[in-house]
């Protein structure tokens, strides 16, 4: 039993499959993940170490440094660069290609360990982070009050969590405002005058606030674990700490110092539309949905807005409006273009009924396209959606064959429904799958292309092999079962013949062009070959002047300004002369948000 002969006998399997297809390929549209462009960085991982007190040449010779050798022996290393500012340093590895970025990160934590001992004493844990387009945020906006401190606490405790908790979002970063905190402020007359130093107070500080593991007490029957606590736990408590004098006599900490609850001096501040405010960033999960994490959260924003009418929410930067637009553009296209395919089927065939089969065959292709993309954890860019529009035009090719081959044998022989179904999907079977595997085998070289190039193009071909394939799969499954049901004659077919009729004689008209100037080629064919020649250099010489580029360039309507201060700038003075350049910014009517 051949293939159409099977399908054909068990109609209710097929007309299944086909609902299946169906569902599975709107599911599979509508989960899978939204992003502007393809991930294309290599494997990259950043090491932060903050050096508390150390000057930007201390930070290079007697920290980056080090770190910078140890990682350039590194298996798959590609480029190590470093930072090196006061108290700061910052150094990026970049690895090959073919190297897991998880591995890459475990190499560089295993390098700072087997150097730890080398590095300064003074220098804080160092940070190993792994760098992916994941990773920058996908919605940045200020909330601007009142009261920084105050707001700056409510984020901390109350947005933050409400917004790691919606769907898709891997974390939320919070900077700029002011940090509540307990401010100490140390008489320095007061300290000499007693004979305390610095240290000592900082100790007797930390000594206050312990929590340390105390032993174990043993008896006969029982085994006890013990801890130590003891805690501050208000201002007045820590202005009633006891502080030992050499003499063995006491007094209060109130006694050399000023205690008060207020904020820390702020290490970062961030402006919308010329209003101090507090930031929040929003990174999505790796499989999230841009546009989808972005409206979700700012739906959840509007709720807490209302809850709190004292705060307003300011964005500063997001991803989903540029991103919505560049793929609802394609989207739109590849519906424009599903749409012209379907009137030229109709107006070559003729006959509303046949030409509605090949109509239905491309969005069945591209459900079951969508649905393997799901599958393979494909996701929509504009790499890929552009190979969809590649493929509208394929995808109908295997339809058309089947669909001419029968309907020929049905009208032309006088065949049944059913036989002619038979016969003429049974006789063009292999020419379509040999068709198709010939297409098939000009993309798969594709698929194992290392690189930036591999991580580019890879995900089209992969895209097109499955639109390719899956139009194939329509052909010999669903097309000629849905041929059976078109064999009786339309009332619509009549009227069919009338709108198509400008347009045959149109095609007839070209064709007898295309024949004469066929004919005339044929007759001077050293002159017709010579001038294809002149073309074809014409043609690479007007190339190689155009110039190349891997990816085009595309203007999503920002641009950054960086501005460097003398070292040893102020925040202050820094953000004073940032306020200039947003002023004369906010001036230009064509600026909508700084």
């Amino acid at each position: 039993m051949n293939l159409a002969r099977f399908f054909l006998s068990n109609r209710h399997f097929v007309w299944a499959l086909l609902i299946g297809v169906a569902f599975a390929g709107v599911r599979a549209y509508r989960a899978i993940p939204m992003q502007l462009f393809p991930e294309t960085a290599p494997p990259l991982v950043n090491v932060i170490t903050s050096y508390p007190g150390a000057s930007a040449r201390d930070v290079d010779e007697n920290l980056s440094q080090k770190l910078e050798t140890e990682f350039a022996s590194l298996e798959g290393v590609r480029k190590v660069r470093s930072t090196s500012q006061d108290n700061l340093s910052r150094i990026s590895v970049e690895f090959n290609y073919d190297r897991q970025s998880e591995l890459a990160a475990l190499d560089v934590q295993n390098a700072i360990v087997r150097i730890r001992n080398r590095l300064p004493a003074g220098i804080t844990e160092p940070q190993v982070l792994r760098f992916s387009t994941a990773d920058r945020p996908v919605l940045t906006l200020g909330i601007v009050s009142k009261d920084p401190t105050r707001t700056r606490k409510f984020a901390t405790d109350h947005i933050v969590p409400r917004l790691t908790r919606v769907s898709g979002v891997a974390a939320v970063e919070l900077f700029g405002g002011h940090v509540p905190a307990v401010v100490i402020r140390l008489n320095r007359e007061d300290l000499r005058r007693y004979g305390l130093s610095f240290a000592q107070v900082a100790g007797l500080i930390r000594e206050g606030n312990v929590s340390r593991s105390a032993g174990t007490l043993y008896s006969e029957r029982t085994t006890g674990t013990y801890r130590m606590e003891m805690r501050l736990g208000s201002i007045d408590e820590l202005r009633d700490l006891p502080i030992p004098l050499p003499g063995g006599a006491h007094l209060r900490f109130a006694d050399i110092a000023t205690v008060e609850q207020a904020s820390l001096r702020p290490d970062a501040l961030y402006d919308v539309n010329g209003k101090n405010a507090i930031a929040l960033q929003i990174m999505k999960t790796t499989q999230g949905n841009t546009v989808r994490v972005v409206r979700a959260v700012q739906a959840e924003l509007e709720r807490i807005r209302k809850a709190n009418p004292e705060l307003e929410f300011v964005v500063g930067e997001e991803s989903a409006s540029f991103t919505e637009a560049s793929i609802g553009n394609l989207f739109s296209n590849i519906l424009s273009a599903l749409l012209f395919a379907g009137v030229l089927i109709f107006l070559f065939l003729g006959r509303w009924k046949i030409a509605a089969v090949a109509i239905v065959s491309m969005p069945l292709s591209y459900a079951l396209t969508f649905a393997l993309m799901k599958a393979f954890a494909v996701e929509f860019n504009m790499v890929t959606l552009t190979a969809v529009i590649l493929a509208v035009g394929m995808v109908v090719d295997a339809t058309v064959v089947m669909l001419e081959n029968i309907i020929r044998l049905r009208d032309e022989q006088g065949m049944e429904p059913v036989q002619a179904a038979l016969e003429g999907a049974s006789s063009v079977m292999l020419p379509v799958l040999a068709g198709a595997a010939t297409t098939l085998m000009v993309l798969v070289p594709m698929l194992f292309l290392a690189g930036f190039i591999g991580k580019t193009f890879s995900p089209l071909a992969l895209t097109l092999v499955f639109a390719f394939s899956s139009s194939v799969v329509v052909a010999v499954v669903f097309v000629p079962l849905l041929t059976v049901y078109t064999h009786r004659t339309s009332f619509l077919d009549k009227p069919a013949l009338w709108i198509i009729r400008p347009f045959l004689w149109f095609m007839e008209v070209f064709r007898r062009a295309t024949l004469g100037v066929l004919k005339r080629a044929m007759d001077w064919r050293w002159i017709t070959i010579a001038m294809m020649l002149i073309l074809f250099v014409f043609s690479v010489r007007g190339l190689r002047g155009q110039g190349m580029e891997m990816m085009p360039r595309m203007d999503g309507g920002s641009f950054f300004i960086t501005l460097k201060t003398p070292s040893g700038t102020s925040l202050e003075e820094t953000m004073r002369r940032v306020r200039e350049i947003e002023e004369l910014l906010l001036r230009e009517p064509a600026v909508i948000r700084v």
